[in-house]
């Protein structure tokens, strides 16, 4: 049961969050950013549209790709919904 809470505080740790200082459209380089790749995705999706101002959550994941960090973000919704995408070993061995 202790394990199970400490993986649980471990993933909740490695959320990371960054706020939007234009809508994502307007960043010239958004490949490079996260947070930005994640609140786009988002938007194509409908529902909620993410804009300057608002806080971005998200996690780095192992997807089965080479991409570099920054192309492999993803939101914790995504992530629970999966069953491909996870929290790569190397993110969790700095805790130990």
């Amino acid at each position: 049961m202790l394990q199970v809470k400490l993986l649980h505080y471990i993933k909740v740790a490695l959320v990371l969050l960054q706020q939007l200082t234009k809508n994502p459209e307007d960043y010239p380089d958004k490949k490079s950013l996260p947070h930005v790749q994640v609140a786009m995705r988002l938007n194509s999706r409908g529902g909620r549209r993410l804009r300057s101002g608002d806080i971005v959550y998200y996690v780095v994941c192992e997807d089965g790709s080479n991409l570099p960090h920054s192309q492999r973000a993803y939101h914790p919704d995504e992530l629970a919904k999966s069953e491909t995408l996870k929290i790569g070993e190397s993110k969790l061995r700095v805790f130990f």
